[in-house]
């Protein structure tokens, strides 16, 4: 029998009572034993779940306690904030994976930029609210067994027939990240983008951000994720802002990715095969099924 996966639960971002996600750690027992770091917020700020210096000991400590991965509880704020150099110093003496989406695009970027393994994928708050299928790739993503594959509509040319690395997030944070130590590099990548409760206009505005401040043209093609309440018809805009600004590269829907009820794990970073499955239809599958 397999050993649990040993999951380190750490406060990053934004509060969140620790019995607001019981529920997710429950449900979830049979295939990891978890332990909580969390962040001292004896200052008690409404919004941050901690200090920075104390967020950033949270991951620390949970670095060094020889976790298989980091579960962050939320996403919210905060991540920008924490000190990455003492998070880098500890992860080269414990080299340790983080999962997360939302404000924790930050973080995957931050380990995947320098060589650690980083996973877009639902945090504890949002588990609860995850359809079944959402679910259940979770768990086989959090026993370590198993990366699902994505299903994509094609809204523009098709791909060739290779692998190619995914990079995924959420789009304002992407935006918020040009100009920072954490500036993303797009270039050669699949980038899929998802976001929630933003205008049309918002969404542009954060595109054309990093369409001038990045090299998002030279990548290999975009994948837009669910925009959760997102007034307008965006998947419209997104394409008109791409072709606009000449982009000739191909472009997918996915609709199971994002802060909605369907949120299913993949690599940042990761390579992945994209293979027509009808006419306009992709399956993204992982290079290899185990992590």
């Amino acid at each position: 029998m397999n050993r649990k996966t040993r999951a380190g639960i750490v406060f990053p971002g934004s509060s969140v009572d620790i019995e607001s996600i019981n529920k997710s750690l429950s449900e979830l027992a049979d295939i990891a034993d978890f332990t909580v770091f969390p962040a001292d917020n004896k200052h008690q700020n409404p919004y941050f779940s901690g200090t920075d210096y104390s967020r950033t000991a949270s991951l620390t400590q949970a670095i060094s306690d020889h976790t298989d991965i980091l579960v962050p509880v939320r996403g919210g704020y905060g991540s920008i904030r924490l000190n990455h150099p003492e998070l880098l110093a500890q992860l080269e003496k414990y080299p340790v994976p983080i999962s997360g989406f939302s404000d924790l695009t930050i973080l995957l970027e931050l380990w995947s930029k320098n060589g650690f393994k980083a996973y877009h994928a639902p945090v504890m708050n949002q588990y609860p609210f995850l359809n079944t299928y959402s679910q259940t790739a979770y768990r086989h993503f959090l026993a370590q067994t198993k990366l699902p594959s994505l299903e994509l509509v094609q809204l523009g040319s098709a791909p060739e027939a290779r692998l190619y690395p995914v990079k995924g997030g959420n789009l304002t944070v992407f935006a918020s990240m040009v100009g920072t130590s954490v500036s993303p590099s797009f270039k050669d990548h699949f980038v899929l983008i998802e976001d929630i409760n933003e205008p049309a206009y918002k969404v542009d505005r954060c595109l054309q951000q990093l369409i001038q401040g990045t090299d998002l043209k030279k990548a290999s093609g975009i994948i837009i994720g669910d925009f959760t309440n997102c007034s307008g018809i965006i998947e419209n805009t997104i394409i008109d802002i791409l072709y606009s600004n000449s982009f000739k590269i191909p472009v997918f829907k996915c609709h199971d990715v994002g802060h909605g009820s369907s949120n299913f794990p993949f690599e940042y970073g990761g390579m992945y095969k994209f293979t027509g499955i009808s006419e306009n239809r992709f399956i993204m599958s992982p290079e290899a099924s185990q992590k």
